[in-house]
């Protein structure tokens, strides 16, 4: 399988979409490794964190890539329907989303999934005025991330949530996105 991890940061989902692949998967994972580190929640310079990622994936050697780039653009160094899962984590807010996600829809395989973490469900269910209301709302330390929600409600007749309680992670296959 190949899979794409775009939202590098220290490398943590990368590390946990490796650990779930047969031996023979491959994981390519971008990053700009610029993005939000000046926040109260995460002062790191962006080389220590490219350090602590590197570091971190190194034991899975040649299975694993790493890019630094701007997520959309770097979608444009990918065939068409050439990922097995494209799994989203780099910034929350509306329009970011959305850049992900139409950039990167084209290069999973027709059988395969797009994903991402972060999509808090009580605002997914929420009704469509509260989330179109607050799509610009990004609450990183309790996952209230209306703009994932807004993102994926654009794009996708259908999305599946995870159903443990405290999980973020959402998919939803090529088929499912709206046309136009």
């Amino acid at each position: 399988a190949t899979i794409i991890d775009v939202g590098t940061f220290c490398g943590a989902s990368a590390e946990a979409l490796l650990g779930g692949q047969p031996d023979d998967g491959k994981l390519i994972t971008i990053d700009t490794f610029q993005g939000p580190f000046g926040s109260e929640l995460v002062a790191l310079p962006a080389g220590m964190v490219l350090r602590h990622a590197l570091d971190r994936l190194a034991r899975w050697g040649p299975r694993v890539s790493v890019l630094v780039g701007a997520s959309p653009a770097v979608a444009t160094w990918f065939r068409p329907a050439s990922a097995d899962l494209v799994f989203l984590d780099a910034a929350h807010d509306h329009e970011a989303v959305m850049a992900d996600i139409l950039a990167w829809l084209p290069v999973v395989k027709p059988d395969g999934l797009i994903a991402g973490h972060d999509l808090d469900k009580e605002v997914f269910l929420a009704t469509a005025e509260f989330v179109e209301d607050h799509k610009h709302l990004d609450i990183s330390f309790n996952n209230l991330h209306c703009g994932v929600a807004q993102a994926l409600k654009d794009t996708f007749t259908r999305v599946e949530i995870a159903n443990e309680p405290k999980c973020t992670v959402w998919c939803a296959r090529p088929e499912w996105a709206r046309a136009g």
